[in-house]
């Protein structure tokens, strides 16, 4: 597998653990709030919060990725 195949499978990787965790912790801060746990709610938006940021990284790599590709293949 190529260095740009396994980066690319990376960034999959990252979008996909990122969005779990954004799922997770919005689904956990909500639960906390319903029960009244401000420290547990505030270590869910934490977590959502952390995966936002690893899904928005990896999909501006990927977009990249796309757009280089695209190019290539018109010219």
């Amino acid at each position: 597998m190529s260095g740009r195949a396994q980066e690319t499978r990376g960034q999959i990787r990252d979008f996909a653990s990122g969005l779990g965790d954004r799922v997770i912790g919005a689904l956990g801060s909500e639960a906390a709030d319903l029960t009244g746990n401000k420290e547990k709610q505030a270590k869910f938006k934490e977590r959502h919060d952390v995966g936002k940021t690893r899904e928005r990284g990896a999909e501006v790599g990927l977009q990249k990725k796309f757009e280089d590709g695209k190019q290539v293949t018109e010219s």
